[in-house]
């Protein structure tokens, strides 16, 4: 399992990064900054970074944008009242169980307490008589 994993984090990682340079606007910037670091003496990592930064920036942006849409606002409302109706049956089935079961358990306390009237009755009368 690890070792697939790996393999996608990787694939991932790497997807991102060719999609980064080989992206029609900001990849030819990008190019251009990892060709002019290099001729500096970098590796052109800084200006990768530096993408991958401005990515991140761009992805938050967008997430927090379709969470404040109001088409998401609505989905999530929709879950709540969901959740909270899936509670109240929930709390409606325990309160039915526990009835039911208190019910069940005051019929064998009352059970047990006949029999045992009628066992102390006869044992009463076994040293009475005797």
């Amino acid at each position: 399992m690890g070792k697939h994993r790996s393999g996608l984090l990787l694939g991932v990682i790497a997807g991102t990064a060719l999609g980064i340079l080989f992206a029609p606007k900001k990849g030819k910037e990008l190019r251009e900054a990892i060709k002019k670091e290099r001729r500096e003496g970098g590796y052109g990592i800084e200006s990768i970074k530096d993408g991958f930064v401005e990515m991140g920036k761009e992805v938050v942006t967008s997430a927090k944008t379709a969470y404040d849409s109001d088409m998401v606002q609505g989905q999530i409302g929709k879950l709540k009242n969901a959740a909270g109706e899936m509670a109240e049956e929930g709390r409606a089935r325990v309160q039915k169980v526990t009835k039911k079961a208190a019910k069940r358990a005051k019929a064998t306390v009352k059970t047990t307490a006949k029999m045992a009237k009628k066992k102390v009755g006869k044992f009463t009368k076994k040293k009475i008589a005797k």
